[in-house]
């Protein structure tokens, strides 16, 4: 993916709905915000999740338990495709059953 074509906007904007087809709809994630820096010449994404009783623990995914979270890929005609990956060791507690999960951009 051309990533230089698009804005961070833009890229939160499809990473908000692969991730929500991929991740949130299969395990009932429904309560959660996007962020997107540019950092050198990957992009980062930030996923903060309001965990509830019903979604996965930060634990869950920093253990690798939820598969279909461990790779996001987004993709659109006019800049090609890029893979997301889930980097385990940076997902950080924030409060009560909140959390963040980090994703950078592959090569």
């Amino acid at each position: 993916m051309n990533v230089n074509k698009l804005s961070t906007d833009e890229i939160r904007d499809l990473f908000e709905i692969a991730f929500a087809d991929k991740v949130g709809d299969l395990y009932d994630i429904s309560a959660f915000d996007i962020e997107c820096e540019r950092a050198n010449e990957t992009i980062i994404v930030y996923v903060k999740i309001a965990g509830h009783a019903d979604t996965p623990t930060m634990d869950d995914f920093r253990q690798g338990e939820v598969k279909e979270a461990q790779i996001i890929e987004l993709s659109r005609d006019d800049v090609g495709d890029a893979l997301f990956m889930l980097d385990q060791e940076d997902t950080l507690y924030l409060s009560g059953n909140d959390y963040q999960l980090t994703y950078r951009m592959e090569d």
